[in-house]
């Protein structure tokens, strides 16, 4: 009896072993972090991410739509770098492009394009890259500033609502959650660093923002996904990539 004792003993620390460092990961494991823990931490990680690779897509109406297929390098401060595709398909118009983001410089390579976008023919610009004026370009620093804002504010702009079922990237258990958005507190962490001739659109956008699924991963604690209704979705992939983004040669 007292030898089956020690085993079951035995077996119960293991099990918790097991349990409290995540190697055996059910659902159920009442040792896992709280969803706030992991939800804030992983947030506050993005500070840390030098490189990563995101998809973006943002409906403000079912015929209006922004995709963007992007590669980060925000290792150099001073030099922040994005390249990738996006895709505008507003009321009919649609445009692809290339993009590449360099410091404050943009370039812009355009693939596909109405015959009138918006009312203009950029048609005499496609496949070519072209510069874009700085004050048109878009400032990744921007970008960081809401990371951190959003790190050092995390918990005030959601609270949590459920678990949603486990999912598994690369063999890597991938917690999710569904929160409720605080719309006044989120929206002044964004507003904090939105040029003013964009707030009241975004503003708009918020204001459709109910809940969102959130999706982090277990041991690396980054954001995988984030997802609100069918207005936003945001999937991360790809952290520390090797990235290169150069100028365009044929300027």
């Amino acid at each position: 009896i007292a030898t089956a004792g020690l085993i079951f003993i035995a077996l119960l620390v293991v099990g918790g072993s097991l349990l409290a460092g995540r190697i055996y990961d059910p659902q159920w494991n009442p040792l896992r972090p709280s969803p706030n823990k992991m939800i804030n931490t992983a947030v506050f990680n993005l500070q840390a991410v030098k490189t990563f690779h995101s998809d973006i897509t943002l409906k403000n109406e079912p015929n209006q739509m922004i995709e963007v297929k992007a590669d980060y390098d925000l290792r150099d401060q001073n030099n922040l770098k994005s390249e990738g595709d996006f895709l505008i398909s507003w009321e009919g118009n649609e445009l692809k492009s290339r993009y590449k983001i360099l410091g404050d410089h943009l370039f812009v390579r355009i693939t596909e394009v109405s015959p009138s976008f918006f009312g203009q023919d950029f048609s005499q610009f496609k496949d070519m890259w072209v510069k874009l004026p700085d004050e048109y370009g878009v400032n990744l620093l921007v970008f960081k500033n809401i990371i951190f804002d959003f790190a050092k504010t995390t918990d005030r702009s959601y609270t949590f609502d459920r678990k949603l079922p486990d999912t598994h990237i690369d063999g890597q258990t991938i917690y999710q959650y569904q929160v409720k958005v605080k719309k006044k507190e989120f929206s002044e962490i964004i507003m904090q660093e939105t040029p003013e001739f964009l707030k009241q659109d975004v503003l708009k956008f918020i204001d459709k923002i109910q809940t969102a699924e959130i999706s982090v991963s277990s041991h690396e604690n980054y954001i995988h996904t984030f997802k609100s209704g069918e207005n936003i979705m945001i999937k991360n992939s790809e952290f520390k990539k090797e990235v290169n983004i150069a100028p365009p040669d044929d300027v």
